[in-house]
C-alpha cells in the first residue's frame, strides 16, 4: 500500500514499485475506460499520453486537441467525471497562448517558476483555461518539470500519506466553496474526522477545496523533499525525482 511506501526511506522499495508504474497505469486506464463505457479514444488514453509526453521538453506549446488528450488520460487514470468536458469549451488559440506562456516560464525559471506556471494555466483570469484548476495544471507542468508531480484524485482520498494535509479527505471533487450539509456529514471512508484534522493543524480552508493552489503546492514540496531524501540514500544507483515518487506511490496503491 502507498501508506507503507510513504513511510519508507529505502530507495529499493521505491524502485520496486516504480518498475511496475507503467503497467499499473495502463491497466488502471483500461479498467476505468471499461467501467465508464468510454469510447475508443479514452481506451487508448495512456498510449496517447506516453506519445505526447515523449515530445517534451522540446515541444513548447499545447493545442486544444492535445489538452483534451491529457484530460482523457487524467480522467481514465483517476475517475471519469462530467466536469472534464469543460475542457472542450476552450478556444485553441487561447490554449496555445496560455501553455506557451506557462512553458516559457518553466524553461526560464526552472523549479522557481512552477507556481507561476500553474497560476497562468489555472487562476490568472487573463490566461486560465476552462476545466483546468491548480491540480490538473500540475499534469501540464509535469510534462516539462520532473520536480512537479501530478496531483490526481487519489491524493485527495489518500492524504494520510502527507500528515499535514490529512484533512483534505473531507472534501469532495470539484468543491469550490463552503461544504454543503451533505459534504460535511457524508465523509469518505478514509476521512479521519474533524477532531483528527484539528490535531494535525491542517488549515481548514483547504478542506473546502483540496485542489486549490496551497494544498497542491504543499503536495509538490513534500514529494520533492522525499525525492531528495531517497536520492541521498541511493548513491550510485541514481537520483529520484518527485515524479518518480508519485509514480511509485500510485503503483503501490494499486498493486
Amino acid at each position: 500500500m502507498a501508506q507503507a511506501l510513504w513511510r519508507s526511506d529505502d530507495p529499493a522499495d521505491y524502485r520496486l514499485h516504480l518498475a511496475h508504474a507503467e503497467s499499473t497505469t495502463l491497466s488502471r486506464c483500461k479498467a476505468a475506460a471499461e467501467k465508464s463505457k468510454a469510447d475508443s479514444v479514452q481506451r487508448k488514453a495512456h498510449e496517447r499520453f506516453v506519445e505526447l509526453a515523449g515530445r517534451f521538453p522540446e515541444q513548447t506549446v499545447l493545442g486544444l486537441a492535445e489538452l483534451k488528450l491529457l484530460r482523457d488520460w487524467k480522467m481514465t487514470r483517476n475517475k471519469w467525471r462530467p466536469s472534464g468536458k469543460l475542457v472542450d469549451g476552450n478556444d485553441d488559440a487561447r490554449v496555445r497562448a496560455s501553455t506557451e506562456k506557462a512553458f516559457a516560464v518553466l524553461v526560464k525559471k526552472g523549479a522557481a517558476g512552477i507556481k507561476l506556471a500553474i497560476e497562468i494555466l489555472a487562476t490568472n483570469s487573463a490566461t486560465k483555461l476552462r476545466g483546468i484548476g491548480p491540480a490538473t495544471a500540475t499534469l501540464l507542468v509535469a510534462l516539462v518539470r520532473s520536480d512537479c508531480p501530478f496531483f490526481g484524485e487519489r491524493y485527495r482520498t489518500h492524504m494520510h500519506l502527507l500528515p499535514t494535509l490529512v484533512g483534505i479527505t473531507m472534501a469532495y471533487p470539484n468543491a469550490t466553496g463552503p461544504a454543503t450539509h451533505h459534504r460535511r456529514n457524508h465523509h469518505h471512508p478514509t476521512d479521519p474526522g474533524e477532531e483528527a484534522i484539528k490535531a494535525t493543524g491542517v488549515k481548514q480552508e483547504w478542506a473546502s477545496n483540496p485542489y486549490a493552489m496551497a494544498p497542491v503546492l504543499e503536495f509538490n514540496r513534500r514529494l520533492v523533499e522525499k525525492a531528495a531524501a531517497l536520492s541521498g540514500r541511493a548513491g550510485v544507483d541514481g537520483e529520484f525525482t518527485a515524479r518518480d515518487v508519485e509514480l511509485a506511490l500510485f503503483a503501490a496503491e494499486h498493486a
